[in-house]
């Protein structure tokens, strides 16, 4: 319908589900372990199995978690090779990584390892309201539903 965020089951998309109390949008986990020191590989919505450093396309105002199972490879979103902290919790970290992307995030980021530099992906960021026409490639794209408007 439209407004559902959708998340890959593997086979088909489904709507997602929203988190328990009601309101809000749902919150987007992956769980990161690695293939050694060359990928780290991403499970959870979008994937029917581990994938090796994915390009993922993700929403401003959206949150996403990356539980980072992988034991000795710290999680780091960067913009140009420096940590980006906007929006990020526990950034740089083995553990759980919370990134609600600001509305002002810049369009392209990217993520690390900051212990194995080809443990890397792009994050393209982009509007609610972005139709998907610019061309951004990603293995996955999870967009919610537009925030009312004021007027």
């Amino acid at each position: 319908a439209e407004g559902d965020i959708l998340q890959w089951n593997g086979v088909a998309f489904e709507p997602a589900q929203l988190p328990s109390g009601g309101g809000g949008q749902p919150t987007i986990t992956f769980t990161l372990t690695a293939d050694g020191t060359t990928s780290y590989l991403f499970e959870g919505p979008g994937f029917s199995a581990p994938t090796p450093n994915p390009d993922l396309t993700l929403v401003r105002g959206q949150t996403y978690v990356f539980d980072n199972i992988s034991g000795a490879h710290p999680f780091q979103i960067e913009l140009n090779g420096t940590a980006y902290n906007e929006g990020v919790t526990n950034n740089g970290t083995v553990g759980t990584v919370t990134f609600t992307v600001p509305y002002d995030a810049p369009a392209e980021l990217s993520y690390v390892c900051t212990a194995h530099s080809s443990m890397t992906g792009t994050l393209a960021i982009l509007d609610v309201s972005s139709g998907g026409g610019g061309g951004a490639k990603a293995d996955l794209l999870v967009i919610p539903e537009p925030a009312p408007s004021d007027g």
